[in-house]
């Protein structure tokens, strides 16, 4: 399933999806429909890096096995604002990105990369530079420990990067 982010049903078919796909995550941000649906919305927005395309990504069964949304125009970079996998099935989503960035010419992607999507990656043979950090501070240990050894969903809708106030331009 893949289309435009205005497409009718699937940005509320991708919100469904998304609390069960971060379920993996100890520490992870609460969304639920109303808010995804609103972090869609402003996401679309967001033309600088040009359209925002949505994608599930089914695996056997026609179940989930994770999703992701771009941006991107011509034959430029794309940018992948998230993108999320069920346990197991990282690959399948990494390859289905893949398989979108090459349908649609792009020449590279950027975004921020969750610790268990790296292997997929690498398998890509993609090239991985750093390019930004995460800045936490708190004495909360419960909250710590999972931030620092990787299990915190930081990325994308997670993080500021779904604003306009990043990478966008006002009139």
């Amino acid at each position: 399933i893949t289309g435009d982010i205005t497409q009718k049903g699937l940005p509320d078919e991708f919100a469904a999806a998304v609390p069960s796909l971060s379920e993996r995550y100890h520490v992870r941000p609460l969304w639920n429909a109303r808010i995804l649906k609103w972090l869609f919305e402003h996401s679309a927005r967001k033309r600088h890096f040009g359209q925002v395309r949505m994608r599930l990504v089914k695996g056997r069964g026609d179940r989930i096995a994770g999703g992701y949304n771009t941006y991107g125009s011509g034959k430029g970079m794309a940018f992948v604002l998230q993108m999320f996998a069920a346990p197991n099935a990282e690959r399948l989503v990494v390859d289905e990105l893949f398989a979108h960035a090459d349908a649609h010419g792009f020449a590279a992607m950027r975004g921020r990369v969750q610790p268990e999507l790296l292997d997929a990656l690498v398998r890509q043979r993609a090239i991985l530079l750093r390019r930004s950090a995460a800045v936490v501070h708190t004495r909360n240990r419960e909250l710590l420990t999972p931030l620092l050894g990787g299990n915190a969903l930081i990325t994308g809708l997670a993080a500021e990067a779904w604003t306009r106030l990043i990478g966008d331009e006002f009139s």
